[in-house]
């Protein structure tokens, strides 16, 4: 015969099991992961420097990961397109975007956005640091050899030299617009959606000058001749153009770690067994001679940092950046 004295144990017994059933799959989920193909979200345009260090990092990743990490490019509005796929996207890790400083630190403090970037995202990984940071770019046969020889031209000629950048709100761009309020010279901006456009329309006469993340877009050009490089967004000299002064030699005061933004991101809630999976996936390639080589010959450096790290890193440098883009004038409006 039944009584409560014996039943309700058995019942008791019988909650409990129901209760961690309901989380049995998505334990079993993370715990699987990847069962399929991870898209990888570039936020720049093909054959620029951001997408070589995406496609130079994704099949690394997928010796890890057992799966192949795919490589999209959603260009457009400073990388900010591809940040608000990702921020919106299921945080199942099938989904994860190639981090940059552009639609990180420099475009939230410039327009209204559709994501918060310190609340919308999980920071799974730094991958690279640029080593040259960017650089100012300008034609061969320009009539200024020296940022020196610049600055005196540029302010004989306000309001007539053009200058190209990979988007409005791109950290290239805040960059020289910054260093073009230290200077008080008067320049026009170009956005383009990527390096590589911003390079096409220099080389083709379009603009007179550009600033470009890294070296790979351009090297081979200053090589030749063709363009030349007049300074760089760096707190030392590279050692790859030692001739090269930096900004900071001539006068530019504001903080220049936007370049080791580099790395992977995805939405806010990823499992913390799935930002394990991919933070090792990012060690991994690191570690490969193959993508070390490849970083090296674009200018940029292996630098690897956790999650915790390079979460600090954005909340280090994203007030810094929003101070100085407050300077320049054209920060968003309050709401």
């Amino acid at each position: 015969m039944y009584t409560m004295h014996n039943v309700l144990p058995r019942l008791i017994i019988l909650l409990v099991v129901a209760f961690l059933f309901q989380f049995t799959p998505n334990a079993q989920a993370a715990g699987e992961y990847p069962t399929r193909p991870i898209e990888l979200l570039v936020p720049f345009t093909a054959g620029g420097t951001t997408d070589l260090r995406a496609r130079a990092l994704a099949p690394k990743m997928g010796e890890v990961l057992g799966q192949p990490v795919v490589v999209l490019n959603k260009t457009g509005a400073a990388g900010t397109l591809a940040a608000t796929i990702v921020a919106r996207a299921k945080p199942d890790g099938y989904t994860i975007g190639y981090a940059t400083a552009s639609p990180i630190i420099s475009a939230p403090h410039m327009q209204k956005l559709e994501y918060d970037v310190l609340t919308d995202f999980t920071y799974v990984a730094g991958a690279a640091a640029v080593k040259l940071g960017c650089a100012i770019i300008v034609r061969g046969d320009a009539p200024y050899k020296t940022i020196g020889e610049f600055i005196d031209y540029a302010k004989t000629k306000p309001g007539e030299i053009k200058f190209a950048h990979a988007g409005i709100g791109s950290y290239p761009h805040s960059y020289l617009e910054m260093f073009a309020k230290v200077k008080n010279l008067k320049l026009v901006q170009v956005p383009f959606k990527g390096d590589q456009d911003a390079l096409t329309a220099l080389l083709g006469g379009h603009v007179s000058m550009a600033s470009i993340a890294g070296f790979a877009p351009f090297v081979s050009h200053v090589q030749s001749g063709r363009l030349n490089i007049l300074a760089v967004f760096m707190e030392n000299r590279t050692v790859e153009f030692p001739q090269i002064p930096t900004v900071k030699e001539i006068g530019f005061p504001y903080d220049l770690r936007a370049g080791d933004i580099l790395g992977i991101w995805g939405p806010k809630g990823l499992p913390p067994e799935v930002v394990k999976k991919l933070e090792n996936a990012v060690k991994h390639a690191g570690e490969s001679p193959e993508y070390k080589g490849n970083l090296e010959r674009w200018g940029d450096e292996v630098r690897f940092r956790d999650s915790r790290e390079f979460t600090k890193l954005i909340h280090d440098i994203y007030p810094q950046m929003g101070e100085m883009i407050k300077l320049l004038g054209f920060s968003k409006p309050s709401p």
